[in-house]
């Protein structure tokens, strides 16, 4: 007897933390509802069969989110301050076989020019000063604060510099971490590996269009606008 109350205290247990669980999860994703109705978007769940659909193609050519289209488990789209915008969450399982492992990653990208080069933006690691050393160098700017921050690689270094003006390098400076950014093909792409906070999300969201509204203006002139 003794023992099938202690089974039936620990089904117990499991059934409370599974229910405390589901119900924070649920008060997560309404906060988060709120967030992108407050900043005039529109979120879908389970968006995506395939890869043709339009919020998906800022982000088709980022390797980090494996599994392509079918692994975003939502998309938002609509516009910040006139500029077009579209935001993702994607998730991809790794196994070891012993361990599985969800990888979750939080995209947003944002209209730019067309003719604006491909430009990456990765943390500065103890690799890339390395290769600094044997002559791989990338590009420098004027903060130094930046060039120790960040990794830059651009198709295009005289056009990367007039976009990545001295204001808009103190903004990367001050970025969360875990985060990475791409240029290029007409969008404006911030990465971060983690689901996100709704306390965090609407800064988020605005990332790529804050950098925007740093360029200079000609460099900003066939930005298409909501």
């Amino acid at each position: 007897m003794p023992f099938m109350w202690l089974v039936l205290l620990v089904a117990v247990v499991l059934v409370i933390i599974f229910a405390l669980a589901s119900g924070a999860r649920r008060k997560t994703q309404q906060s988060l509802e709120l967030v992108f109705q407050q900043a005039g978007l529109v979120r879908q769940d389970n968006p995506f069969s395939s890869g043709s659909d339009f919020r998906w193609h800022p982000f088709s050519q980022l390797p980090v989110l494996k599994g392509g289209a079918k692994r975003v488990t939502w998309a938002a789209a609509g516009s910040i301050d006139g500029c077009d915008l579209v935001a993702i969450e994607h998730q991809y399982v790794v196994s070891t076989g012993q361990v599985t492992t969800f990888i979750t990653h939080t995209a947003v990208a944002c209209r730019c020019p067309a003719f604006w080069p491909s430009i990456d933006l990765k943390p500065e690691t103890v690799f890339h000063r390395l290769a600094d050393r044997l002559g791989h160098g990338d590009v420098e700017l004027e903060s130094d604060r930046f060039n120790r921050r960040w990794r830059v690689k651009t198709s295009d270094p005289d056009l990367a510099l007039g976009i990545l003006t001295p204001e808009a390098q103190a903004m990367l400076e001050n970025v969360p971490r875990a985060e990475t950014w791409s240029i290029g093909q007409g969008w404006v792409r911030v990465v971060r590996r983690s689901g996100i906070k709704p306390e965090d999300l609407y800064a988020y969201l605005r990332r790529p269009v804050d950098l925007l509204e740093l360029v200079p203006p000609e460099m900003r002139v066939d930005a298409p606008r909501a």
